[in-house]
């Protein structure tokens, strides 16, 4: 977190993980390496040095449209944190259903619990009725 712009990120350690974790997620999901691996030439594709090389400590990373942006971060993270009514950072098949006053189906949120996971980012791969943060980004 050497960025000035995350420098009000110092003091909460919670909320550096799950930006770490987008941040990651990101890059890999906008390379297309669902497997949790990148080869050279999707490396190469991905323009990551490119992005790298572009920021500098006055880039405000509000205002990015790439793996670093905040605010696409933020928005993921207070999605998850309002689907998880308590707050454990574990998403249950209740959440999902209690959504929106119940707009989704029990046949939905089932394939979502079931099917809604890319496995490489998966932390926990034997509870199929949970999903973490990471699951819940990288899909």
């Amino acid at each position: 977190m050497n960025h000035q712009g995350l420098n009000f990120l110092v003091d909460n350690a919670m909320f550096q993980e799950r930006y770490i974790e987008t941040v990651i997620c990101k890059i890999f999901y906008d390379a297309k390496c669902y497997t949790g691996r990148m080869n050279l030439a999707q490396f190469r594709q991905s323009q990551f040095t490119e992005t790298i090389q572009s920021l500098n400590a006055e880039t405000d990373l509000n205002h990015v449209h790439n793996c670093f942006s905040y605010k696409d971060f933020y928005v993921l993270y207070c999605k998850f944190w309002a689907l998880d009514q308590d707050h454990d950072l574990l998403i249950y098949e209740n959440d999902l259903l209690n959504y929106n006053g119940g707009i989704l189906s029990e046949k939905l949120v089932h394939q979502i619990m079931q099917r809604g996971r890319i496995p490489a980012f998966s932390r926990r791969q034997s509870k199929p009725d949970i999903l973490t943060y990471l699951d819940y980004i990288c899909k």
